[in-house]
């Protein structure tokens, strides 16, 4: 099943709060966010990346509801992602 088709089945449950991309580059870290919010029937993770251009790339590619940026990144900071997503 498409991400997009069970978020769709699953706000209409009442039970989701979105899709979401994971934007660390902290590999433990963004893999336990990932864990915890992969232990949700709320929430789905649908891409992970450790750059700020990568994130960037994934929120395009993937349209996720929401994206969780580092706020200090090397390469684009989170405030360039917010900009080029905008």
């Amino acid at each position: 099943m498409h991400h997009a088709d069970r978020a769709v089945g699953l706000q209409r449950q009442g039970r989701f709060d979105g899709l979401h991309d994971l934007v660390d580059d902290h590999p433990l870290f963004r893999k336990r966010l990932a864990q915890l919010y992969g232990a949700s029937d709320d929430f789905e993770v649908v891409g992970q990346a450790s750059s700020g251009r990568e994130g960037t790339n994934l929120a395009v590619s993937l349209t996720p509801q929401q994206v969780l940026l580092d706020l200090h990144m090397p390469g684009l900071s989170s405030l360039q992602v917010l900009g080029e997503l905008r």
